[in-house]
């Protein structure tokens, strides 16, 4: 089990969840976790009963006072939508590194589905539906390709 810390906020404050994002560290818009001081790209924006807002990495999240339905949330939503952007950033740079794939972009259908098209090398396509756009493609917009026409 792990060890919970007492940080900058207390423990002994309830926060409820508003909102997550990433951010990639690599374009410089980064932020230090309110909680911890560390530097953190999965960023989770939380509220205490003050009305106070703050910007917590996702493990610091994971060890604050918050409500069973955020906790829920944070577990099955918020994580989810992390560990589809990093899947989809090493599915694609591994095909790409192993010449299955020429390249990736991303696609919307008509009905507001979300999904990347992976080309094939050998001619042809696949598709993967993304669940969570808004945060899994920024983990990899910068190695999508323009839809060819």
């Amino acid at each position: 089990m792990k060890k919970i810390i007492q940080r900058n906020l207390p423990l002994s404050q309830t926060y409820t969840i508003t909102g997550y994002n990433y951010v990639p560290l690599i374009d410089g818009d980064g932020t230090c976790c309110d909680n911890c001081g560390k530097l953190i790209s999965n960023m989770v924006y939380v509220t205490d009963g003050n009305g106070g807002k703050f910007t917590v990495g996702n493990d610091c999240a994971k060890t604050l006072t918050i409500p069973q339905s955020d906790a829920f949330r944070l577990q099955v939503e918020i994580e989810a939508a992390f560990n589809e952007g990093k899947a989809l950033r090493s599915k694609i740079q591994t095909n790409l590194k192993k010449g299955n794939i020429t390249g990736a972009y991303k696609w919307e259908s008509k009905d507001g589905g979300v999904f990347i098209v992976f080309l094939i090398t050998r001619g042809g396509s696949s598709m993967q539906a993304v669940n969570y756009p808004g945060v899994s493609l920024t983990y990899i917009k910068d190695i999508l390709i323009t839809k060819p026409e």
